[in-house]
């Protein structure tokens, strides 16, 4: 018989035998999604299906029956599936985000992806993790020491020497330009100056 797996963005059917076991149903969803089994949770009407347990156990599910998959971020990592794919925060100073990297990635290739996602220009990127500045863009994330949902913290240059400037500055200009305006008063405009002429 066939099933139909309801995700939140989509949904799709699934041939099932009536007393296949739970877990061979996350089995299945796992070669056609490749979502881990230890993070699927398959629930019909809110209740839970049991991995031990089989179709038959539920009589609620027969032809047509929809199946909520649920995915479990975080999970135990001994249960955490043997790949390099893992996510990592990336924090500024006002907002973070999540990025999908892969743990050998470079850090250039991080700060490309930090570029796509956020629009950041990767020549005002300084990438800090745990205090340390990961300054070779060709070393990858492994080599510093990064894991899932490791913090990394983006520091802006352009904007910390904008920040840094002295408003001094500002005040030099506004100063200057009111002396020019004082010395244009001065000068005589050539109204007065034929008027003295024909006097």
């Amino acid at each position: 018989m066939k099933i139909i797996i309801v995700m939140k963005d989509c949904e799709f059917s699934l041939d099932v035998a009536f007393q296949e076991p739970i877990l061979e149903i996350k089995a299945k969803i796992q070669s056609y999604l490749g979502i881990p089994v230890p993070t699927q949770t398959l629930t019909v009407c809110d209740w839970e299906l049991i991995d031990d347990l089989d179709l038959s156990d539920y009589p609620l599910i027969s032809e047509g029956t929809k199946v909520t998959l649920f995915i479990k971020h975080n999970i135990p990592p001994a249960l955490q599936p043997n790949n390099n794919q893992i996510i990592v925060t990336v924090k500024f100073s006002t907002r973070k985000l999540e990025v999908s990297v892969d743990k050998y990635d470079t850090i250039k290739s991080l700060k490309e992806k930090i570029h796509i996602v956020d629009g950041t220009p990767i020549k005002r990127m300084t990438l800090f993790f745990c205090g340390l500045e990961m300054d070779d863009d060709f070393r990858n994330l492994s080599e510093y020491g990064i894991q899932e949902f490791s913090e990394i913290i983006v520091f802006l240059k352009t904007m910390t020497r904008i920040m840094a400037e002295p408003p001094a500055n500002t005040l030099a200009i506004i100063i200057q330009t009111s002396s020019c305006l004082l010395n244009a008063a001065k000068i005589p405009s050539r109204r007065a100056t034929r008027a003295e002429s024909q006097k």
